[in-house]
This record gives structure tokens, C-alpha cells and sequence, in this order.
């Protein structure tokens, strides 16, 4: 599994991170009216990230790239960080240079994105335990 869209914290830019957003064919329409194209077949959309077993922690605003061919959310470990997720397990995953790496998979993680909301587990991307 391999991701290679980039996330960028609202308003102001972190570190770069790569996330893959899970696609339903549902956000069609929203994507259309809410995404924002920057080049051909480039579309970044505003989302919400929030922990919702932790109400006192603020919630991460992002803009992501959307991705409609990933089944699986990465997050950058800064933003994992910031929303304490619980650690369930390790996950093999196979970066786009072809690298075996473990990384944790967190959640819950709850995703909201115009008027629709979702929860997930993510893959936490950050420093890599390569084998």
C-alpha cells in the first residue's frame, strides 16, 4: 500500500506528511462543490480530523489531496500527535520507493468533511521502523 498525496495543516503549513483518503462514491457531489482543483486532475479538499474519545483535545483542520484509488488513511505523525489516537496495532506497508516499513495503525479517528461525517482507523506515517 503506498500513498503520495500530501497534507497541509490550516492556517498555517506544517512539516509535509502523505495521507490517502478512503473514497465513497457518495462525496461525489460534495467534492465537487467543496474541493478545489489546482492543476489537472489535482483536487484538495478542507476535512476535519477529530478523536472522539478525547472531547478536550481540538480538532485538526487540513487540506487534503484527495485520492479516490486509496481504501486507507495515512496521517503524518504530527498530526497524530496532536490527536492522541490509541495505538491497535502495527501494519506492514510498502512506501512508493519500494521500502518495507511497520507503522502504527491509530483510532479512532472521525472525519468530517462538509456536511457529512465518517470514522476510521489511520496509518500514523512518521519515523519508520525499516526492515
Amino acid at each position: 500500500m503506498t500513498s503520495h498525496a500530501k497534507w497541509r495543516r490550516n492556517p498555517v503549513p506544517g512539516p509535509p506528511g502523505y495521507v490517502a483518503a478512503c473514497y465513497s462514491p457518495l462525496m461525489d457531489d460534495a467534492v465537487g462543490k467543496t474541493a478545489k482543483q489546482r492543476s489537472a486532475g489535482t483536487v484538495y479538499a478542507a476535512i476535519r480530523l477529530i478523536n472522539p474519545k478525547h472531547s478536550r483535545l481540538k480538532p485538526v483542520d487540513v487540506e487534503a489531496l484527495v485520492d479516490t484509488g486509496v481504501m486507507t488513511i495515512c496521517i503524518p505523525e504530527h498530526i497524530a500527535i496532536q490527536l492522541q489516537p490509541q495505538e491497535i496495532e502495527k501494519r506492514e506497508v510498502i512506501t512508493a520507493d519500494d521500502r518495507l516499513h511497520w507503522v502504527p495503525y491509530v483510532g479512532p479517528i472521525q472525519i468530517q468533511f462538509p456536511n457529512r461525517t465518517c470514522f476510521t482507523g489511520a496509518l500514523a506515517i512518521g519515523r519508520f521502523d525499516v526492515r
